[in-house]
């Protein structure tokens, strides 16, 4: 009898063995990540069993690649979902040992009454690892050499399979997008995780789906304007500015923006190629001053990148940036000389004529094309000579365009000419303010720069802080957030998301290849509660509004340095989602 049962148990372990890893091989190549400063060993490798270890994690950290990340797995999850809405989760993988080409795999997700959710609304994404730093100082010069560098978790790249190192962590991202039309109701699926010469694991996932429903994107009433830079991609990705190939490039980078709900096209109009600064002609709008001394205006690559975005469905406004370059230099064609030149608008006498006759010329052109009305000249007000001569100009040419404010300081005194002003959270308006502009169709949003070391979107920032923004723009009735940067990049942003300038991570929340990241993802999130808390809150009751206004004001600056951003939204988003039940 012993015999017989030793017998059928080896034939079991070989039939299972044998079926470990069945699956085709798959192409696992990829870049190398940067080697990790932190040389600390954690004793828990030595304690941890062997093959590789799957958990459901949470998606308020950022897990270090060589330490073991849990003790005690978990294996199951449950969300609550509105049809609408993206939900996110990550898990971590670790071993002891070299795993082979790891991959995942969704399980049909299917409901208690057998409706179905198609698989094209699961995605999976590895989390890869970048170079980043600390606050330090805040903006100006960093030293890259610096002993504050770290390895974090940010880039979301979607592969068919990775290897994992021996004594390291792999985190990935899941998401599931929730159709619009599915029936609400418990639906269920699993993620299988399969690698060479290992069982397959399984996580296991319950969502239920409301009644409820968040409206697309471009109808979100958050006003997101994160700054878009297409010459960064030309730069990029190596391709003439403006060519079909620049515009075939751009679509899967701005298609992601339009996802998130933006509402402008950013344009700045007089910047140029980093790598031919002197080619007026790859602006947006390039100048000609003809023999006489008067100026002509070519909108031509401007139109092209209009119409492009509003093709991709980012077409409320039209954003217009830069009157004045970065560096301070225009350049254009001298119809007298027949060579590109160049002035110093801070200096020349050149400037004065320049700027009322391109005023003029620009409110004439957008009037012919029926932009004007949703075309607003933004100012950035690191330059007060800039923002007085701007105003004085669009006063004295009677261009009247919309004016709006990214207001680094605070500026009582544009509250009344300007339609649109972006505020640093320490200099948030008393809330009947807000109140009042929003009754004459002005808006006030939150802005973020490098001066603010929390809530931020740096690479080494807690994740949570992104989905803080959000919240804090509810609690003051605020209409959106405006971000400085949404895709511009230094050399190896693969590798290294450090700058010589601000932290980690300040000039972009994508990656080249239109890469996501656990910032951007976690922004959506935040932005999607905003739209939860003005649909629901139409028709709360007093105490139902009194709960809310409870958990809304805990979204302080002060709390923010106290309480960190996670437990401040996580405590949030549940008096929210039971307040949707």
């Amino acid at each position: 009898m012993n015999w017989f049962i030793r017998t059928i148990l080896f034939l079991f372990l070989a039939i299972q063995f044998a079926c470990i890893n069945q699956r085709p091989d798959v192409d696992c190549e990829t870049y190398a990540e940067a080697n990790n400063p932190d040389t600390f060993v954690d004793p828990l490798w030595a304690k941890t069993g062997r093959g590789l270890h799957a958990s459901i994690a949470s998606t308020n950290m950022r897990y270090k690649s060589n330490r073991v990340p849990m003790e005690v797995v978990t294996k199951e999850k449950h969300f609550t979902a509105w049809r609408g809405e993206r939900v996110s989760s990550q898990i971590v993988l670790w071993s002891v040992s070299d795993i082979k080409q790891v991959e995942c795999e969704w399980s049909a997700i299917v409901s208690e009454h057998g409706d179905t959710i198609a698989a094209e609304n699961l995605q999976t994404r590895f989390i890869r690892y970048v170079l980043s730093d600390n606050y330090g100082e805040g903006c100006g010069s960093r030293d890259k050499s610096a002993g504050n560098v770290s390895l974090r978790g940010d880039l979301l790249e979607e592969l068919p399979g990775m290897q994992l190192a021996a004594n390291t962590v792999r985190p990935m991202w899941l998401n599931i997008d929730v159709p619009r039309d599915v029936t609400p109701g418990i639906y269920r699926t699993s993620l299988f995780i399969y690698s060479h010469k290992n069982s397959p694991q399984e996580l296991r996932f319950t969502m239920e789906v409301l009644e409820h429903t968040l409206p697309e994107p471009s109808d979100w009433n958050f006003h997101l304007n994160l700054k878009q830079d297409p010459l960064a991609i030309a730069d990029w990705h190596r391709v003439e500015a403006w060519s079909e190939e620049h515009f075939e490039q751009m679509r899967p980078y701005y298609a992601l923006l339009a996802l998130a709900g933006q509402k402008g096209v950013s344009c700045d109009l007089f910047e140029t190629l980093s790598k031919d600064t002197r080619n007026g002609q790859k602006a947006l709008v390039s100048c000609k001053q003809l023999k006489n001394g008067k100026w002509q205006f070519n909108y031509s690559n401007f139109e092209q990148w209009i119409e492009y975005m509003n093709e991709i469905g980012i077409d409320a406004y039209i954003n217009v940036f830069s009157l004045y370059p970065k560096s301070g230099v225009l350049n254009y064609y001298s119809e007298l000389t027949t060579a590109i030149e160049s002035i110093n608008l801070d200096t020349s006498k050149l400037t004065d004529g320049w700027l009322h006759a391109f005023m003029k010329d620009f409110a004439g052109y957008l009037k012919q094309k029926a932009w004007f009305d949703k075309t607003s000249l933004v100012i950035e007000d690191t330059r007060n000579e800039h923002l007085n001569l701007i105003v004085a100009a669009n006063t004295e040419t009677e261009a009247n365009f919309s004016l709006n404010l990214a207001a680094y300081k605070y500026h009582p005194e544009a509250l009344d000419y300007v339609n649109h002003i972006a505020m640093s959270p320490q200099y948030i308006l008393v809330d009947d303010i807000i109140k009042e502009r929003r009754s004459v169709n002005k808006k006030t949003s939150l802005v973020i720069t490098c001066e603010n070391e929390r809530p931020n979107l740096f690479t080494f920032s807690e994740p949570a802080e992104a989905s803080w923004l959000a919240w804090y723009a509810a609690l003051h009735g605020l209409d959106g957030l405006y971000y400085e940067s949404f895709n511009v990049w230094e050399e190896e942003p693969y590798i290294d998301s450090r700058t010589d300038s601000k932290p980690a991570g300040a000039d972009y929340l994508i990656y080249p290849g239109a890469k996501s990241s656990i910032r951007f993802e976690r922004l959506i999130e935040g932005i999607q509660d905003y739209e939860k808390i003005r649909l629901l809150s139409k028709g709360f009751n007093p105490d139902q509004k009194g709960e809310l206004n409870d958990v809304l004001s805990r979204f302080s600056l002060s709390g923010i340095n106290t309480e960190p951003a996670h437990v401040t939204v996580d405590r949030a988003r549940l008096v929210l989602e039971n307040l949707a039940k």
